[in-house]
């Protein structure tokens, strides 16, 4: 592969000599140091194959031999340029595609800010715009350290900023200070109630006063842990009750799915390719195309990105299930309905019941072990 690309570099003419003295033809390519390939003797001359540049040294050695050269072929890059020598509109072209190359690649494409929690994006790119930090500047004129600097007198929500210049994208990310909620006065104290109905398994109460014990049924709202006491002197005490109260409780999904749908097919699927600049994309995707950046330059002098969008033309149709395609679906969705539940709670049995009528039904009751515990707060008034 190497050797064909050196030999198409170095180009390659093809031609036929004759009419002259053969013997004084090749001491005098010799003395011209041509080197000739592929050599062939016929009745009608000879012919051989020479590289480009020894062409010349070629015309020169059948002067002297009284030799007449005949051109059959002539390939590889110097015939290519000697044919468009002329044309001054490719060279222009590429001179002015470099050009343009070099000079986007010498300014600010975009600008990434990570790590705003309260401060709106908006604002803060507003506020580095005064500062002249915006898409389309020159990179010379980029400072990290002023920026941070810069970024860091905003206001007193940001703590710390860091700036980064990476090829031709600028990247700030902002620290923004903790705030500190104000320490009310007032303390707040609660009883905990069940959040769900349930029959109590085990009860840790770790402040307040139990009201249950294991084996209890209990309805929603009920009250499990008291943070009210009274002590033996005749005081009231009021405490944060706190508590994990476990407890097995019965949670039910039911999902349904007719047997005539809509459904959306693909009906025409095909790959489109746009150029991303200075944060445009030429043309304009569709908001429905999912787009992927095949080549980006983030780094590198060519400040480019070649975008894939998938386009794909949908077309509704209604179609009728049968029932154990129904089922599958409403399965489907009562798997997924329950899979948050799943996660958090622990499920030691399930019970599902399927009906199939004018449409296919599926319900579950899932038996559950999970903490119900939930606190209701309170505040008293002190009238001293």
């Amino acid at each position: 592969m190497f050797e064909r690309i050196v030999h198409f570099l170095k180009g390659e003419v093809l031609f036929t000599a004759k009419d002259g003295f053969f013997a004084e033809f090749m001491t005098a390519c010799q003395a011209e140091k041509a080197i000739l390939k592929n050599v062939v003797v016929s009745g009608e001359g000879i012919t051989a194959s020479v590289c480009w540049r020894d062409y010349v040294r070629v015309i020169r050695a059948a002067q002297r031999s009284g030799m007449v050269l005949i051109v059959s072929e002539r390939s590889g890059m110097p015939d290519i340029l000697n044919k468009y020598k002329k044309r001054i509109g490719i060279p222009v072209g590429v001179l002015l595609f470099i050009f343009i190359l070099l000079f986007l690649s010498s300014t600010l494409w975009s600008i990434e800010i990570t790590g705003l929690k309260t401060i709106s994006e908006s604002s803060f790119r507003a506020y580095l715009e005064q500062a002249n930090v915006k898409q389309g500047v020159f990179l010379g004129t980029i400072n990290c350290n002023e920026i941070e600097s810069y970024s860091e007198r905003y206001g007193e929500q940001v703590l710390r900023s860091t700036v980064n210049l990476v090829g031709c994208r600028l990247y700030v990310n902002i620290d923004e200070r903790e705030v500190i909620p104000e320490i009310s006065g007032r303390k707040r104290y609660c009883n905990i109630i069940a959040g769900k109905d349930g029959e109590i398994l085990k009860a840790d109460v770790f402040s307040g006063a139990s009201d249950v014990h294991v084996g209890d049924a209990v309805l929603k709202g009920d009250l499990l842990v008291n943070g009210i006491q009274n002590t033996p002197g005749g005081a009231t005490l009021f405490l944060e009750a706190k508590a994990m109260i476990l407890a097995r409780t019965q949670t039910g999904f039911t999902c349904q799915t007719g047997k005539h749908i809509k459904v959306q097919k693909i009906e025409t699927s095909k790959n489109k390719y746009a150029i991303r600049m200075f944060g445009v994309t030429v043309p304009e995707p569709s908001e429905k195309i999912a787009c992927v950046s095949m080549l980006s330059a983030d780094s590198v002098i060519f400040p480019l990105a070649v975008v894939r969008t998938h386009e794909k033309v949908l077309k509704e149709e209604r179609i009728t299930l049968n029932d154990h395609k129904s089922f599958l679906i409403a399965f489907t969705d009562l798997a997924a309905a329950a899979a948050d539940m799943m996660k958090s709670i622990a499920v030691v049995d399930c019970r599902i019941r399927v009906q199939a009528n004018t449409q296919v039904s599926v319900e579950a009751q899932f038996v559950c072990e999970e903490d119900i515990a939930v606190p209701q707060y309170f505040e008293t008034i002190n009238k001293y």
